[in-house]
């Protein structure tokens, strides 16, 4: 199931200060070292322990041929952005382009760039871009050349992502969705319109937290419950009034107020918590899994209402789920919760993966990035 003009995937992880290494061994499960590094990356020394790690393991494994490696990288080293320009002739359209992003990257000619038009009307036409440097490619592949790498591609670990889910389930390679990558430690969405990544977001967690044992409480997770409580008791305020949000101006209307659920007032007369901080404290493991997995679930309502810019070009109205089987009834708790609290907009669903794909799909960010002359190919390097 792997793509034969690929031989090798390496994935520089640089939040664990880990390289991974992923290659096709004929089995149902591919095959994945990994070597750690210590200090920070993409410095003089990192690039020097590159390649000592690379030479390693080209000694190690002498089996898997690095001749066509394909590199991921994290999403930071990655520009995603919108320029929008007026709807004139192809080549008025293209030059207008280039010209508005000489104007907003005034290190142009630093950065390698990837266009794309995602929407055009009578009035204006909408391009995407996908940009990293120059000089870290450059250093990036020359020290993996040095360690026995050839580098024929490179893309970004949400892309990648995205590449193995639509080769594992075909149905969806040309739609558009959001995907929710649960994997151990993290869980990882991708935006996607029309079968094209044009967003990412990463949460620190993942399925170890839906073992049904204890609560997890997002705060404690990563410093992000004071902002949101902020938000939502600005929209339950808001009612259907203008107002600008996180830094993104939209309309709360009878529909979106629906899925903020209702707040009760503290005694003292503090301020209002929303309903889903005064939950019940569950008491059966598969309503503490359930509580656990709505962390994950509410991100993606986050995410689909804070990105308008996004919406405008096509709404999500789909979030596909990667999750192992035993915990689907999960998903099916969220989409019944969503029903009887009249939320709208959202449906969540499994990611229909064939029995001989289950194997590669708990690491569709190393699977995916063999199937880069398929997919998402604006988004390759």
């Amino acid at each position: 199931m792997f793509d034969s003009s690929i031989s090798a995937v390496i994935y520089i992880e640089t939040e664990t200060h880990t390289i991974h290494f992923y290659a096709d061994t004929g089995n149902k499960v591919a095959g994945h070292m990994v070597a750690t590094y210590s200090g920070p990356a993409f410095n003089e020394e990192f690039f020097e322990k590159l390649e000592k790690i690379i030479t390693a393991y080209s000694r190690k494994d002498p089996a898997v041929s690095l001749a066509k490696t394909s590199l991921v990288l994290p999403d930071y080293m990655f520009v995603i952005d919108t320029v929008n320009v007026p709807a004139l002739g192809k080549r008025a359209i293209e030059t207008s382009v280039n010209l508005a992003i000489g104007t907003i990257y005034k290190n142009k000619d630093q950065l390698e760039i990837h266009t794309f038009p995602m929407l055009q009307n009578k009035e204006i036409a909408k391009y995407g871009l996908v940009a990293i440097r120059k000089d870290v490619l450059s250093r990036i592949t020359n020290a993996l050349a040095r360690g026995g790498a050839n580098v024929v591609n490179i893309t970004s670990v949400t892309n990648a992502t995205v590449n193995g889910a639509m080769f594992l389930s075909q149905k969806i390679k040309n739609d558009t969705f959001m995907l929710m990558d649960v994997k151990e430690k993290i869980t990882r969405f991708a935006i996607v319109n029309k079968g094209r990544t044009i967003g990412g977001y990463q949460l620190p967690f993942g399925y170890s937290m839906l073992s049904g044992k204890d609560m997890v409480y997002e705060h404690k997770l990563f410093d992000h419950a004071g902002a949101e409580l902020m938000v939502l008791n600005s929209k339950e305020r808001a009612k259907a009034k203008k107002l600008t949000i996180m830094g993104e101006e939209v309309l709360v209307d009878a529909a979106e107020e629906s899925n903020l659920e209702s707040a009760s007032e503290p005694s003292g007369g503090g301020r209002k918590m929303p309903k889903y901080m005064t939950r019940p404290m569950p008491e059966k493991s598969e309503d503490i899994m359930y509580e656990n997995f709505r962390l994950m679930t509410k991100w993606a309502w986050e995410l689909r209402a804070n990105n308008p810019e996004i919406m405008a070009i096509e709404n999500v109205n789909v979030v596909y789920v990667n999750l192992p089987k035993q915990v689907h009834f999960l998903i099916d708790k969220a989409n019944e919760e969503a029903l009887r609290e009249q939320e709208t907009g959202i449906k969540f669903m499994p990611l229909a993966i064939p029995a001989s794909g289950i194997g590669y799909s708990r690491e569709l960010d190393l699977y995916g990035a063999n199937f880069v002359k398929q997919y998402n190919k604006i988004n390759n390097f």
